[in-house]
């Protein structure tokens, strides 16, 4: 995976979605330097108004300031990540009268 990314990082070097995945993978890998280097670029690539409201419509921003400090953490917060995600899909699935 964190090779796989960062090579599709080369052409997008300051998307911070990137960063902010390499930074959840790295630290589940236990490379905490690395780790907080993604973080760092993911915090200052999301500082426009466009990235600022993707990660909001996400639900990322509660990772990227609260990051995880260890690999239980980080699977933690990605699980909670993906029951929000689930949850907020089906809701909209239903009100568009799929199933």
């Amino acid at each position: 995976f964190i090779a796989w990314v960062e090579m599709a990082q080369v052409p997008y070097p300051t998307n911070p979605y990137m960063s902010l995945f390499l930074a959840l993978a790295y630290q589940i890998k236990g490379d905490g330097r690395r780790a907080e280097e993604y973080r760092s670029k993911a915090v200052e690539f999301s500082q426009t108004d466009y990235w600022r409201q993707r990660f909001a419509d996400f639900k990322l921003v509660d990772i990227l300031e609260n990051f995880p400090q260890t690999a239980q953490e980080t699977f933690d917060s990605i699980g909670a990540l993906q029951e929000e995600i689930g949850q907020s899909y089906m809701e909209y699935q239903k009100s568009k009268g799929g199933q």
